[in-house]
């Protein structure tokens, strides 16, 4: 959209202004921007030859997009701007203009100049014709009831005074005492002072475009009664004076407000919080309508740490989709509308809730098992937690692994079964000294079994196996060595037996010279080490495995 604004001087200067409003092509101001223009005069129509074009660049508009520039002035691309014959025709001026101020020019328009241009045609008519500027003045005389035009321009015969005339300037006004003068210069009608009575105006004939401006100040209207201080008042029948009091509300430009106190409307306000409080029965205490598409009714904002609205009993919202059943819900804009929920596959019995009509998938729609939980990362856990402890339990797939986690600090972990006499802890895993207890409570190894377990398939039953130590003779080739408690030469298995040779090797069974080699035989009294009776195999440490089997 454009303005535009043509202007000439007497002098009939070879320029046309041009104002013009620059916009894009949304319609938005171009304000502060660098814009460029060619405008052409085109000849006979609108889409006419242009006679001339000119360009004009560097151009930038002001804060409003206002940009203003003189035709005939620019860059000439055709023709020259004093050689236009205006007398000759119609002529059409076409504005072309880049946004960018570049040289891509978008037509923005092609309007046909009317008669303001042509005062460059004038120009060619400012010599007088036969030669004299004063010839064609004349002057207008009186004399007597005469009154004649000069140079051939005529007389004409005034009224005079006497029966045939109106005696003007002669003649005074016969009045009544409601105007004064006699309508002559010295003394001009006038309503005379208290001239205007109540019977001289008829009933509601003094309006508004019956006085002037100014006309009716303080002086001229009676007090009736009224006192300093006091305004006038209609009763419906007759005006009276009354008290003002001055209104508690304050105005700025078309706005007013209060801000001393709170306002109560049908109550006098209490002493709480509130500021704005409405007492009513039978009626709606406030009531906001609006036709705006993008604007609340009513506009709630609170800045601190409470809620913006304050509802109690029950809410009423009716937007024509509410119904018996339905949900408030709302939209990714947060427009809220009613609509029916969807069917509660779970079942609700006082505290309860259970489902039994099929399998149950989390995180998952393949549901295989009655309880089916995938987790798009590393873990997938169910999480315990009782009132012991800050972390509770978890078990779960871990890394592709089931995995037990106690996150409670230090923690055991119990297997137990239950039998006929109780529950029994058959496995225990203390968690605070890192060890494992199969049927005991208290492990006190990193593996401990109370009891007796199979290895191998066919299996040697055995309950413990035990590492005894000692010093051999000082002389001779052996040692007797007591039974530990509860091993005996039929129940114990020598696993191995070694002797610290010379102080430096471990000689295990089988190690010797000729008939004197390391090697061990089980009595009714003990175990006896046997070895070589030379120094390096007397006074040494020695060290033998035992098993005892079931």
């Amino acid at each position: 959209m454009m303005t535009v604004a043509w202007t000439l001087s007497a002098q009939a200067p070879q320029a046309l202004n041009y104002q013009a409003v620059a916009r894009d092509a949304s319609g938005n101001v171009l304000a502060d921007q660098l814009v460029s223009f060619r405008i052409s005069i085109l000849s006979g129509s609108s889409t006419g030859s242009a006679v001339y074009s000119e360009v004009h660049t560097g151009k930038v508009t002001n804060g409003f997009g206002l940009v203003q520039l003189a035709i005939g002035q620019g860059t000439p691309v055709t023709g020259a701007f004093h050689s236009v014959t205006w007398k000759s025709g119609m002529y059409y001026v076409k504005v072309e203009m880049d946004p960018a101020g570049g040289s891509a020019y978008q037509h923005m328009g092609t309007s046909q100049l009317l008669s303001v241009p042509y005062a460059l045609h004038a120009k060619n008519v400012e010599i007088e014709a036969d030669g004299d500027a004063s010839n064609e003045i004349q002057t207008l005389s009186l004399n007597g009831n005469q009154l004649s035009l000069s140079r051939g321009g005529g007389t004409v015969t005034l009224p005079s005074s006497g029966t045939a005339g109106d005696n003007w300037g002669t003649q005074t006004v016969v009045t009544d005492a409601s105007l004064a003068g006699n309508g002559l210069q010295a003394t001009p009608l006038k309503v005379a002072d208290n001239g205007v009575t109540s019977a001289k105006i008829a009933d509601a004939a003094v309006i508004t475009n019956k006085l002037a401006a100014g006309a009716v100040t303080a002086v001229k209207l009676a007090p009736m009664g009224a006192t300093a201080g006091q305004v006038l008042t209609y009763s419906g029948t007759a005006w009276g004076p009354k008290s003002f009091t001055s209104s508690p509300w304050l105005s700025s430009g078309s706005d007013i407000y209060f801000n001393d106190g709170k306002v109560g409307i049908g109550k006098i306000p209490d002493t709480d919080l509130r500021q704005f409080q409405v007492l009513t029965s039978d009626r709606q205490a406030v009531a906001a309508i609006n036709k705006s598409a993008t604007q609340a009714s009513i506009f709630a904002i609170n800045e601190g740490a409470g809620p913006a609205a304050e509802f109690r009993n029950r809410i009423k919202i009716i937007d024509g989709t509410q119904g018996e059943g339905k949900v408030l819900t709302s939209d990714a804009g947060g427009f809220a509308s009613w609509q029916t929920p969807a069917s509660n596959p779970w079942k609700i019995i006082d505290d309860d809730i259970f489902y039994n009509a099929g399998y149950v998938g989390i995180g998952t729609s393949l549901t295989n098992y009655p309880l089916t939980i995938e987790n798009a990362s590393n873990d997938c856990f169910i999480k315990l937690k009782d009132t012991q402890g800050t972390g509770g339990m978890r078990i779960g797939a871990f890394r592709g692994e089931l995995a037990f986690i106690n996150d409670n600090l230090n923690a055991n972990f119990r297997f137990l079964i239950n039998s006929s006499s109780g529950y029994i802890q058959m496995m225990t895993i203390d968690g605070a000294n890192k060890r494992v207890g199969i049927n005991t409570t208290k492990p006190s190894a990193s593996l401990d079994v109370e009891g007796t377990m199979a290895v191998g398939s066919a299996g040697i039953v055995f309950s413990e196996i035990r590492e005894i130590t000692g010093m051999t003779s000082a002389t001779g080739s052996f040692v007797l060595i007591s039974w530990p408690s509860d091993y005996n030469k039929t129940n114990t298995r020598i696993l191995s037996a070694e002797i610290y040779y010379d102080g430096r090797n471990w000689n295990t069974m089988g190690m010797g010279f000729e008939d004197k080699m390391v090697g061990c035989s089980m009595a009714d009294l003990g175990i006896f080490l046997h070895y070589p009776g030379i120094p390096q195999y007397q006074s040494r440490d020695y060290r033998i495995l035992l098993m005892k089997v079931q």
